[in-house]
């Protein structure tokens, strides 16, 4: 995985030759299906084909291939490829869904966990900006599903539950073909 980050002073406009990584994160054993940024700049969440979600920390900043992160913390809480990863806006959970048809709320700081196994794939998330809800976007017919956030109002919003408040399937229901192909080990 690469990490390629210019400061605005900074970015000429590039050929495309002339881009370079600025740093190269290994922690992954099997291929990377995703990667997001957080709000910070700073943190980095990584999903892979093992399972395995991984929050990278940016130790050194820098220019060349000097830049330096480290694995922060990691959560092997899935059986399947990893689909998706989103952060909170608040940057305390971070979500993500598998071909293993559970969605994982991971608490970055407390490294506590909420696992909703699902009858169904969930291919990608979203938080709404306020944190109240987590959207997912279901395989073919199922739409997207909505799910009421409830925290514990402790000192690292804890998420208690999960709790379903919509679906969405107007228009998914003449929908036929699987969108997501699989990689098979």
């Amino acid at each position: 995985m690469f990490a390629s980050r210019l400061k605005a002073e900074e970015r000429p406009a590039p050929k495309s030759s002339e881009i370079q990584p600025i740093a190269k994160l290994s922690h992954h054993t099997g291929a990377v299906n995703v990667v997001r940024w957080c709000n910070c700049g700073t943190l980095l969440a990584s999903g892979g084909a093992e399972g395995t979600v991984a929050v990278w920390q940016l130790l050194v900043a820098g220019s060349g291939e000097n830049e330096r992160w480290s694995v922060a913390r990691e959560h092997r809480l899935h059986l399947a490829d990893v689909l998706d990863v989103c952060w909170s806006a608040d940057l305390v959970n971070l979500a993500s869904c598998s071909l293993d048809n559970k969605v994982v709320v991971f608490n970055v700081l407390t490294q506590g966990h909420l696992t909703l196994s699902l009858d169904y794939m969930i291919k990608g998330l979203a938080w709404d900006p306020l944190g109240e809800f987590l959207v997912g976007e279901g395989e073919g017919k199922t739409g997207l599903v909505i799910w009421k956030v409830d925290k514990s109002g402790d000192l690292h919003d804890t998420i208690r539950s999960l709790t379903f408040s919509k679906e969405i399937k107007k228009p998914y229901e003449e929908y036929l073909l699987p969108s997501q192909f699989r990689r098979f080990k």
